[in-house]
């Protein structure tokens, strides 16, 4: 559900997915029709598998090469949660550094703990609330998705053109956010 509602806010010919993992997400967007796809990671998965035309960067977030303004959507799905705390804020940073239009992120909500494989180094190393999201994402707009691994998932979605004015955490549904961003 949450490859499905990310899917509704992709624009633009160019995606970097990070942290694609198999690269479900890459070829769905290469059925889209995007003629760019990067997946960015620190490692691999063996499972991988790229659309014909889809690159490969293997590098860790926050040390991104790409120009400013490189991509028109990327999605960071289950990515930050599994970051060290200090790493986070530098990794949206860069995130929003080579993004043109539109970040899509994903995040486990209230996550209760222990975390989910919390003391494995790929496990989630932090907790997100309503005061922690809106600190960190102030311009986005928040939906629901599915319950998963003991916490509902969240969608965050920050956009260039046009960032969310509210000065409050407020979750809205997907139709309505779809609304704000294609008056």
């Amino acid at each position: 559900m949450r490859f499905e509602l990310a899917l509704l806010f992709f624009q633009g010919k160019s995606l970097l997915d990070i942290g694609p993992y198999t690269g479900a997400l890459m070829e769905m967007a290469s059925r889209l029709g995007f003629p760019k796809i990067v997946g960015l990671d620190i490692h691999r998965h063996s499972g991988l598998s790229l659309p014909p035309g889809a690159e490969f960067e293997l590098c860790d977030v926050t040390n991104m090469k790409f120009a400013t303004s490189s991509f028109d959507t990327i999605c960071a799905l289950e990515i930050i949660e599994h970051l060290p705390v200090e790493s986070v804020v530098p990794a949206i940073e860069k995130i929003r550094e080579v993004a043109k239009g539109r970040i899509i992120y994903s995040l486990p909500f209230k996550e209760k703990f222990p975390l989910f494989k919390q003391e494995d180094p790929t496990g989630h190393k932090q907790s997100f609330d309503e005061a922690k999201i809106f600190r960190l994402f102030p311009k986005a707009y928040f939906t629901l998705a599915e319950a998963g691994l003991g916490a509902p998932w969240i969608i965050i979605i920050e956009d260039a053109v046009r960032p969310a004015k509210t000065r409050e955490f407020k979750l809205s549904s997907a139709k309505i956010i779809l609304r704000a961003l294609n008056p």
